[in-house]
Order: structure tokens, then sequence, then C-alpha cells
């Protein structure tokens, strides 16, 4: 037989009897030609119509018992030098036929097994049962037939010979695949570069128009300050005035809100070496490196802290704000209706709300916002003046986090702020230490808990699906992007694209290690469709490459 493949066959025969391996010498070695009885027999009985034909090349490996045959397996995979085929036999002393056969799997899957067995005592049935149902399996019954089992041995090479060409073959598909798609991708980067500059273009032109208002307006309102002093003031220049100041206040937003909001922020420059649209969401790269769809996302993360203050006393309101501005921004609402509101549209750091509000009072919006799946991760503290235990004992059988009796010190305030957001931070920095996700861990409530959950179920639902990205999972979380980033950033302490990114990546590592998948098809299954990305992320989030990873894990 004709070898496709330039490699020599190469077959491992385990068995406790030494005559047995002698058999199978016979089977595969060519026997010595004696010239002198070969001239005998064609001076006997005549010339032999057909010339012999020599047997094919194999490389025969010995072992007398299952640990050595397990031995010699490791070795073959450690040379880059695999068996084809294992001919085991069934009883050995110490470790049987079917544990070698099984540990030989363990190490190398692709072995073609022949059980030798000359009992009857193990059915199909029981082996099966012991090893699983496999192709890779097969019986030769003792006393064998020597063209049996060198038939045997033929065929089982040569199906493992296709087998890996197959597998080439598929991987080199799989390249072309990959290569097409990045062109693609670069064609799509291009166009949204291109994109880009037009935009970039539009808003240097609205910047420019709105400096040329600077100069008239500062004029006109000159002029009425002077017609002010001058008492001169009437209907007609109230109007003027209010509506002058409202232009000028226009024409403000529209120069900051390039630095500072969060629905109007330009495109990030695009990197030649950056990911393209679709890698980098569906990989879960940072805001930072992603289109404008997700720049209001990397503003809000540079941002300062948000206190949404609740407070319907005019004094006190401005000196709380004040207290807190160094360090954070404040937002004030001045009754528990509108604090609700603006809480499930904002999703704020820290709630602070006076207990005796009008329309909603301060225990009944804590408790609507801890109920609330959506705004359950915001700390709640309240404020009050009620110096009494069964005041005290309802705000916190509505969840608040922290209780502050009034008159009350602006640094104690700012320093139980504080508190409660490095809480928050130290269970962030726990997530990124573990290795093993469990959202009790990272939660500080059930509602965050099960809010956690469902993100995690839905990213393994979807792993292998390579366009689920933080847009698919808002919208299978029936929530708006900003709202998705705000409660996942403060309940994991990271935003979704890196949340999915980590669960993508441990998955990686698991099947790394509990699975015989190639780092190809691992790629794939986890949801990257570039191969030579995922191993930069992987590197870079292990510190290993999965290979090594790999060989690190079957150290331990």
């Amino acid at each position: 037989m004709k070898w496709e493949n330039t490699q020599t066959p190469r077959i491992l025969v385990v068995d406790d009897n030494l005559r047995i391996h002698e058999d199978f010498d016979l089977v595969f070695f060519n026997r010595q030609r004696n010239s002198e009885l070969e001239a005998d027999q064609n001076e006997l009985y005549g010339q032999p119509e057909h010339v012999a034909v020599s047997k094919p090349t194999y490389e025969l490996d010995h072992a007398l018992s299952g640990s050595e045959g397990i031995e010699k397996t490791q070795k073959s995979i450690a040379e880059g030098r695999p068996y084809q085929v294992a001919f085991v036999d069934i009883r050995m002393p110490g470790m049987d036929g079917v544990e070698a056969i099984g540990r030989i799997w363990a190490i190398d899957s692709r072995i073609q097994a022949v059980i030798c067995t000359a009992f009857a005592d193990y059915r199909w049935e029981d082996l099966a049962r012991r090893l699983g149902q496999s192709d890779k399996l097969l019986v030769l019954k003792k006393p064998f037939d020597h063209i049996e089992a060198f038939q045997l041995a033929s065929t089982l090479s040569e199906k493992w010979f296709l087998a890996r060409q197959a597998a080439l073959k598929f991987e080199q598909m799989e390249m072309l695949v990959a290569q097409r798609t990045q062109r693609v991708l670069d064609l799509q980067r291009r166009e949204t570069q291109r994109a880009h500059e037009l935009e970039q273009m539009k808003l240097r032109l609205l910047t420019n128009l709105s400096k040329e208002f600077r100069d008239p307006l500062s004029l006109i309102l000159g002029g009425l300050d002077r017609l002010h002093g001058q008492k001169l003031e009437g209907p007609e220049e109230l109007a003027l005035r209010s509506n002058t100041e409202r232009l000028s206040q226009l024409v403000e937003e529209c120069l900051t809100s390039r630095g500072t909001g969060e629905e109007d922020l330009p495109l990030p420059p695009v990197n030649l070496t950056a990911q393209s649209p679709v890698q980098a969401e569906s990989s879960g790269a940072t805001e930072e490196s992603v289109p404008a769809s997700t720049t209001d996302e990397a503003a809000a993360m540079k941002d300062q802290p948000l206190i949404l203050l609740v407070q319907d006393n005019t004094d006190l309101a401005p000196g709380i704000q004040q207290g807190l501005s160094p360090d954070y921004r404040t937002v004030l609402v001045k009754d528990g209706s509108q604090g609700l509101i603006h809480a499930r549209e904002t999703l704020p750091d820290v709630v602070i709300a006076e207990v005796t509000l009008s329309i909603l009072n301060g225990i009944e919006l804590c408790r609507k916002l801890k109920n609330d799946e959506l705004t359950s991760h915001i700390p709640v503290i309240l404020l009050t003046a009620q110096d009494s235990e069964s005041g005290q004992l309802q705000a916190l059988e509505a969840g608040a986090d922290d209780y502050i009796l009034k008159p009350f010190r602006l640094s104690l305030l700012k320093a139980r702020v504080d508190n409660l957001l490095e809480s928050r931070h130290k269970l962030h920095e726990l997530f990124k230490q573990v290795d093993q996700l469990y959202p009790r861990d990272i939660a500080t409530n059930q509602s965050d808990a099960k809010f956690i959950r469902r993100v995690i179920d839905l990213v393994e639902e979807n792993m292998a699906d390579l366009d689920f990205d933080l847009e698919m999972l808002a919208r299978k979380l029936a929530v708006s992007r900003r709202q998705l980033f705000r409660k996942l950033r403060a309940a994991a302490g990271c935003s979704p694209n890196t949340f999915i990114r980590t669960l993508r990546l441990r998955r990686a590592a698991q099947l790394l290690t509990e699975s015989q998948m190639t780092v190809t098809e691992i790629t794939y299954a986890v949801g990257f469709s570039d191969l030579k990305y995922f191993r930069t992320i992987f590197r870079d989030y292990f510190g290993v490459t999965p290979g090594d990873y790999l060989k690190r894990s079957k150290t331990q």
C-alpha cells in the first residue's frame, strides 16, 4: 500500500506476553529472504507467476504493561511523533487494557485503538460503558490471524492520516475565510474613517459659526446693561435681555457640548492598527477604542462621580452641593417623584435624599429604587431631623445604605459618600482578580446579583455569536445602552464590553483545559473572529499565550 503521507505509520503494542510481541513483529516486518531456498523452490515448482510484494514500512513500539504504554504515548506526543494505532491486550496485571486505552485517549484522543482478547467475558456494552461510544475502537480476537491484524493496522493508519489531512484542509479554509473577512473589515474601517472626517468637518463649521456669534452678543448685552443703568428699563427691554441671554447660553452650549456632552461627542481618531467596529463590539474592547456609538460611555467613565441630591430645602441644598463640589458632580431635584425619574434616567453613583419630601418621601423613594433592578445598585443616604429608632428602622428596611441625622457637618456627609464608593470599588477589584465569577461575590444586594446573573446567562447563551455586542445585550435586557453601561459599571466595576470580553476569555481558558478543541476552534467558539487578536488579548489577560496556558494547567 502506498501511503499518501510521507511519515511512516507508528504502531504501539501493549501486552504483557513477549510471544505476542514476536507475533506482531512477524506481522509487520518482512522476513529475511533465503536465495538458495528460493532457487530450490523455483527448480521444483517453477518460476512464480507473481513477484512478491514487499510490505509497507511500519515503525513498531512495544510496551509490557499499561503504564509503560501510557509513558510511551506521552513521549510520542512530546516528540511530535504520535502513534496512529495501538493494539492493547485486555487482560494485563495491575492495569487492564480498557483502563489503559482510556488513559491513552486522555493523552491523545486521535489514536485508533484495537483491543486484543481471547476471552468473551467483556461484552461490547461493557466496553462502551467504560470507554464511551467511539469509532476509534475495534476488537481483535486471539489467536489472531496475521493478515487480519495487518489489514486492521493498514486501514486504521490510513484513516488517521486522512482525518489529519481533513483537519489541515479545514484550518486552511478557516484562515482563508478570516483573511477575506479582514479585507471586508478593512474596507468598512476606511468607510467609517471617511464618515468620521465628514462629521468632524460639520462640527468644526458649527464651532466656527458659534464663535462668530460671541462678539455681536457681547455688544448687544453691553448695550442692554447701559440702558439698564440709565433706568430706561421696560417690558421690551426685559424681553430683549431675556432672549439675548438665552441666545448667549445656546452659543456656549454649542461650544462646550463637544467636550462635556454625552450625546453629541465626536468620533475618536481612527488608528490603522485599531480594531474594526465588529471586532471591538464582539470582543469587548474598551470604550476608548470603539466608534462614536460608545463615546458617550467613554466620557461618562472619565467624569467625576454623579450625586443626585433630592432636597426641597432651598437654603440647605446649595451648602450640600458646595461641600461635595470639589470631588463630585451634583444634580438637584426638589421632590421624590422627580428624584425617581431622574435616578432611572441617569443612574447616579449616589442618591442623597431628605426623608420629609413632598409627593414621594425619602423612605418610599429609597424603597422604589432598591426594588427596581435597574437602580438597585445605587447607594442611598437619607437625611432627617427625626432622631427616633422607628425612623432609622424604616430607613434600613427600605434598603438605605446610610442614615444621617441633622444637624450634620458637611465633612461627615462627604466621608460617608467616600466610604460607600470605596466599598463598591473593592468589590469591583475582587471581580478582576478571581477566576470564577459568582454574582453574589460582586453584588451588594439580591437584585444586583440577579441582574448580573441575567447578564452572564445572556453572554453564555450567545458566546459563539460573533455579532453579539453591547447593543444586542441591552436589547435583550430591555434597557438603553447608557443605562446598561452605567448599571454594569456600578454593579461590576467595568463596562459591558469589558464584562463580555472577560467572560469570553475565561470560557476560552476553561475549554483549553477541559476539552480537546484546537485553539482555532476555541477562538470561534467564544465569539472571536480573529485568531491573532484572540491570542493577543488572551496573553494580555492571563499573562501567557493559549498554548502556554494549556501546558501550565497540565503541570499543575
